[in-house]
């Protein structure tokens, strides 16, 4: 059997032996699995949420009790709902889809469900990419701002701001707002992007397709015009540490970092949920700095990093 597919997993039937997944057999061409997934998970992931936090107000409260005034009222059931959804919507669904995407035998190495082959220095040199990278996104952030949004759009975008800032700062234990904001979404999110959506883009466009299609999607899947173009730029590095590593893990790690180390600021100091993000540039020479040592690294990462997948 061809040493590619041992290594990537590929539905490929001239190095599997003639084996198909499901879904080739069916005749379904991976990137379109890839779209109907991105609107199935997304509207799975809602529907889930949705539904315990409703279900559990009429348990609680009644009929009467389902108003957006009491759902918001609730942080902790949002967080709960929204953390179900994510569990059951996009990690898990995802995981059960991604076995008709796979031959058997292939799922760990299609998902990229294994630890790099270095992982001290794959999570080290993860984390300093990401960490080097914040004044670049910061940036990326502030342009994105100067760009003219419809008014839905910038409405849509301040209400989620302030509805993420009531949370952070509604008093909740620290370690139940990790728990929901970063753990959750950091396994689940990665899992449908950087494992599943962004093997099928790989499959079907290459490397470098796959990581601007899967970075620009997990940017628009937050819903936040104002931050999309960061949002896909740290989408695109996620990817990255993906593929170079071989592994889905140091995505998750870096992820679980980047949204914990924002609740944990703001739970310090509340008043930093007032601040909106990016509202002014970065210091130029900041950036210059930034995008040289976010450079260095990635080239470092690929030159140092041995790829098992």
């Amino acid at each position: 059997m061809n040493s590619d597919f041992e290594q990537t997993g590929y539905s490929n039937p001239e190095t599997a032996g003639g084996q198909r997944s499901w879904f080739e057999r069916k005749g379904f061409p991976e990137w379109l699995i890839a779209l109907m997934w991105i609107f199935g998970g997304m509207v799975l992931f809602q529907m889930i949420g949705a539904t315990f936090m409703i279900g559990s107000i009429i348990v609680t409260e009644g009929v009467g009790g389902i108003t957006e005034q009491n759902m918001l009222s609730q942080p902790a059931l949002m967080l709960t709902g929204n953390s179900i959804g994510q569990i059951f919507g996009l990690a898990i669904a995802t995981m059960l889809i991604a076995t008709l995407a796979t031959i058997k035998g292939r799922y760990r190495s299609f998902m990229r469900f294994r630890m790099p082959s270095t992982p001290a220095v794959v999570f080290g040199l993860s984390f300093a990419l990401i960490f080097v990278a914040q004044p670049l996104i910061w940036f990326l952030g502030w342009a994105n701002q100067q760009i003219p949004m419809p008014d839905f759009a910038l409405e849509m975008a301040q209400s989620s701001a302030q509805l993420t800032a009531t949370i952070l700062t509604s008093g909740l234990a620290l370690w139940f707002l990790v728990l929901n904001i970063g753990v959750v979404p950091a396994v689940c999110e990665e899992i449908m992007f950087r494992s599943f959506l962004h093997r099928l883009f790989e499959n079907a466009f290459g490397i470098g397709a796959a990581l601007i299609i899967t970075g620009v999607v997990f940017g628009l899947f937050h819903l936040n015009l104002p931050q999309v173009i960061p949002l896909a730029a740290i989408g695109i590095l996620l990817g990255f540490l993906t593929v170079y590593s071989g592994s889905v893990y140091p995505a998750i790690m870096v992820h679980f970092l980047h949204n914990s180390g924002t609740v944990t600021a703001v739970h310090i100091q509340p008043e930093l949920a007032e601040m909106s993000e990016a509202a002014e540039m970065p210091e130029l020479w900041l950036v210059a700095v930034s995008l040289i040592l976010t450079v260095y690294l990635i080239y470092l990462f690929k030159r140092v990093v041995n790829p098992t997948a």
